[in-house]
């Protein structure tokens, strides 16, 4: 194996990390028991990672907007086997879908086919690619370096704070990430000259192909600038007249067109928008906005922010790298690169490269780069681990499994004071047991591997137990699911249709219809004019409302409303007195409904 970037080797028994790079199977290799036994440790953790976030898919509600709306666009799909157009309502009206390709939708719509319509169901197929991305790296790492940083690297990318949130929500950006994945994998085999490696080629453009199904063009345009990028700092042009061009075009038309094909024919105009306004303009434009909401402006360069948070938390590693290997650069550039760790690093940053001028940016858009930085970062731990500097990472993983062990506490005493079930809290100090063994093994043995294990399941332990004990909480002000199950449980309005008079939220919609069989009353016109209409018209309806907006009516229209349930965050009103003696609803500002 040649040396890392920027560094330069001394010997094969003493290597100093940052001046020189392990060569991975050399005369101090590590006995051959270690290394399964901290093989079976990492293993161990990236189950319990994936473990962990299988059980608690359920547990938050669908959140507004983007999350419910790609569970709603899924259900309308499951529940009217239109499987070409993907709808939603906006403003009232069932709407075509344009912003985005449906692939994730219809993952969505088969998992309610086989688990029926929930949140578990909607965010599984994020879990599956989930998996299938960290399988891929584990596959990568272990065919160019070793099966160690294989399953390192799958460690670091399950555990990675943006990732782990992902792998159970219902966003768009997982098959984006996974097809990327399954590109920029099919490539390098293709180039190593593997078995069969035509089929690798062909591979290369079936990704490319589901790429455009799972969110369009951009997924062809991160992998050309990650790929042109490698190819030009190792110029290795020639292996592209070994591509499969003709088979493989082929092959990706043949996945990609036909839908596109029929969405244009469905909906006149739809690749026009499609491809010039979500893709084009929103990239240049820095107040776009779609016709679905407003756009998200952050500055020039936010995209590399959003990069080093959501990496977390193993930034700081590859932050340490870069720095040490900026300082070497003069005394490696005669010595040869590691070419497979350059095409790590630039299909890593390559997302936070390409968006680094646009401002129209959500930090899910870094996550495609997220493979290529696990498989840096399991390089560089490998590689220190068994140099001559290896105290100093071990001093920085027992901090950080001190750190990690410090947050766990935290989350128990916090389940204590926010209870959660029975069943979660013993399935959390199950997990929280294994972290703790690993860390401790490790500290004992001064074992980087377990310490590296303890830090991957830590974290994201750590961030579902806070989630969990929050639930209630999140679940009130970022859904209405909350609300909508308090209208539903009413016996005295039983079968009343819901009214969102002020605001158009899809979790509403997803809810009410889909899962509590109810019906929602749609109105093109939202605000104050509506309510006064409901008011006027007085029909079973049960009005819900954010309570800011209940605040902002005028008071004469809040005395024409009966109050009939609340939750923190929402209340819930009827222009009819559902029962003779209606309940009191408390409202904290004076402004009650007539009781």
């Amino acid at each position: 194996m040649n040396a890392g970037i920027g560094l330069k080797a001394r010997t094969r028994s003493q290597v100093c990390f940052f001046e020189g790079a392990m060569i991975i199977g050399s005369a101090d290799r590590p006995s051959s028991s270690w290394i399964r036994s901290s093989n079976s440790m990492i293993l161990v953790a990236i189950l319990t990672i994936f473990a962990v976030r299988l059980a608690t898919l359920g547990t938050l509600a669908v959140t507004d907007n983007t999350e419910a709306r790609h569970a709603e666009i899924g259900w309308h799909m499951y529940r009217t086997g239109n499987w070409v157009t993907p709808t939603f309502y906006l403003r009232g009206q069932l709407k075509p879908f344009s912003g985005k390709p449906p692939l994730s939708f219809w993952m969505t719509a088969a998992a309610y086919q086989v688990f029926g319509v929930s949140e578990w169901a909607a965010r599984f197929p994020s879990w599956l690619l989930g998996g299938a991305i960290v399988l891929m790296t584990v596959l990568f790492g272990r065919r160019f370096w070793s099966a160690q940083v294989g399953l390192l690297a799958g460690l670091v990318l399950a555990s990675s704070g943006l990732f782990f949130v992902l792998s159970g929500a219902c966003i768009l950006d997982m098959a984006l990430a996974a097809t990327v994945c399954l590109a920029m994998l099919s490539f390098a085999f293709f180039v190593a000259g593997d078995t069969n490696s035509i089929w690798w080629g062909r591979a290369f453009f079936l990704a490319l192909g589901l790429g455009c199904l799972a969110k369009g063009p951009v997924s062809v345009v991160l992998v050309g600038i990650a790929l042109v990028g490698w190819l030009a700092l190792t110029r290795q042009w020639k292996v592209l007249k070994r591509l499969p061009w003709v088979s493989g075009t082929a092959i990706a038309i043949a996945v990609a067109a036909p839908w596109y094909v029929l969405a244009e024919r469905a909906n006149p105009g739809f690749l026009r928008y499609f491809l010039i306004n979500e893709h084009i303009l929103r990239y240049l434009k820095h107040d776009y906005g779609d016709r679905y909401g407003g756009g998200h402006t952050q500055p020039y360069g936010a995209s590399w922010v959003m990069l080093v948070v959501a990496f977390l938390p193993w930034t700081p590693l590859l932050i340490r790298f870069a720095i040490e290997s900026w300082r070497g650069r003069r005394s490696a550039a005669a010595e040869p690169r590691d070419m497979w760790l350059m095409y790590a690093i630039v299909w890593g940053v390559t997302p936070a490269v390409f968006f680094t001028l646009c401002r129209q940016i959500l930090v899910t858009y870094v996550v495609p780069g997220f493979a290529g930085l696990a498989l840096a970062a399991a390089v560089v731990l490998v590689r220190w681990l068994q140099s001559t500097e290896k105290a100093e990472l071990l001093r920085l993983l027992r901090v950080s499994t001190v750190c990690s062990t410090f947050l766990l506490l935290v989350a128990f005493t916090g389940e204590l004071i926010y209870p959660v079930s029975p069943v979660e809290f013993v399935g959390f100090l199950a997990a929280a047991s294994l972290c703790f063994a690993a860390a401790w093994f490790g500290h004992r043995r001064s074992d980087g591997m377990f310490l590296s294990s303890a830090v991957g399941m830590g974290i994201p332990l750590f961030m579902t137990m806070v989630l969990s004990s929050g639930s209630t909480l999140i679940n009130d002000t970022y859904s209405t699911k909350t609300i909508v199950a308090r209208v539903a449980g009413l016996t005295e309005a039983r079968g009343w249709p819901i009214v969102l008079p002020m605001g158009d939220e899809n979790s509403a919609n997803f809810y009410v219809e889909a899962c509590h069989d109810g019906r929602i009353v749609r109105h093109t016109d939202r605000g104050a004019s509506c309510v006064l209409e409901r008011v006027e018209q007085s029909p079973q309806e049960i009005l819900v409302f954010k309570r800011k907006h209940w605040r902002s009516l005028n008071p004469e229209v809040r005395r024409g409303l009966y109050p009939v349930t609340e939750t923190g965050h929402w209340v819930a009103f009827s222009t009819q007195n559902p029962a003779p003696q209606a309940p009191t609803v408390a409202y904290n500002d004076d402004e009650q409904g007539p009781q």
